[in-house]
């Protein structure tokens, strides 16, 4: 009786060492899953934060849509972006500039559209970098 019990009692203690390893391998499979996954993903670091300088430039005058004197504000946005390149690094910035200028006449609409538009977009979760926010795209649009 007594060899038996421990045989039955190895054999028990041998199935729960089986199960014990079968569960330990399906969590390391899993384990191996999420690390090719994280590996998959990009570390992201913030922007780096960038403050304007003080300047002695003068702000572009409001932009009301005059086509006679579009060149003249064209002109002194690219100013402020030379005269401040760590901040105008960034073409976020550069639209969120020059749109703080056009806030009457016919581009206070254009303003409005692209606001909208980029809002939109955003939503959807489209890919704006190439659009939105890019400075070439604006900068087309803006001349059209």
């Amino acid at each position: 009786m007594e060899a038996y019990i421990k045989q039955e009692v190895k054999k028990a203690v041998q199935e729960t060492r089986l199960l014990y390893q079968s569960q330990l391998d399906k969590a390391l499979e899993e384990v191996s899953v999420l690390e090719k996954r994280l590996k998959k993903t990009r570390i992201t670091t913030p922007p780096e934060r960038v403050e304007r300088t003080r300047t002695a430039l003068e702000k572009p005058e409001n932009f009301s849509g005059d086509k006679k004197k579009y060149w003249a504000f064209r002109e002194s946005l690219l100013l402020h972006f030379e005269d401040d390149i760590a901040y105008f690094r960034d073409d976020r910035k550069n639209i969120s500039f020059v749109l703080s200028f056009m806030k009457e006449g016919e581009v206070a609409a254009f303003r409005a559209d692209w606001l909208e538009n980029r809002v939109d977009a955003q939503q959807l979760e489209l890919d704006i970098k190439d659009t939105y926010r890019s400075w070439p795209f604006f900068a087309n649009k803006m001349e059209e």
